[in-house]
């Protein structure tokens, strides 16, 4: 169970239309606070964090859904959710869910109303009842301008 409240990441995805959509997404917690020098996870000290302090999240028996909203409108565009598999969980390794999947199809993301820009609240409901924002996500639409599908494979 979390101990205090979880601070969202940002992410900024595009979606292109006409294209399948799936992104992997993996958090990870270390048990004290850390700052990035030079690009590298470091203790406060200034040394770096361990790998073996390095705790990836737990998705066991969550749920979690993402409304992508138009920034500048709030137009819901899409929902994603658990309910409906356009959100998943995976594991990287064996035996831990520790991966968030989401996921539209090239339909899906064909039907897509165009938007400059569009933002998102992945929010993440743990088994004992705590609701998460695991991300806050900006999103770029790319229009599709292929008339065709690609052929079937062989």
């Amino acid at each position: 169970m979390s101990n205090s409240t979880t601070v969202p990441a940002t992410e900024h995805l595009t979606i292109r239309a006409g294209a399948t959509f799936r992104e992997l997404l993996q958090r990870s917690t270390v048990d004290y606070e850390t700052q990035y020098i030079n690009g590298v996870l470091c203790k406060m000290d200034g040394t770096p964090v361990p790998d073996s302090d390095i705790v990836p999240e737990d998705y066991t028996d969550c749920t979690a859904i993402l409304e992508l909203r138009d920034a500048d409108t709030n137009a819901l565009l899409a929902t994603l959710t658990t309910a409906d598999n356009t959100i998943t969980f995976t594991e990287s390794v064996p035996g831990k869910l520790d991966t968030i999947v989401l996921y539209m199809s090239p339909t899906a993301t064909g039907a897509l109303t165009a938007f400059a820009s569009a933002v998102g609240q992945l929010e993440l409901r743990r088994p004992y009842g705590d609701i998460e924002r695991q991300y806050e996500l900006t999103f770029s639409y790319s229009a599709q301008t292929t008339a065709a599908d690609p052929p079937a494979s062989p």
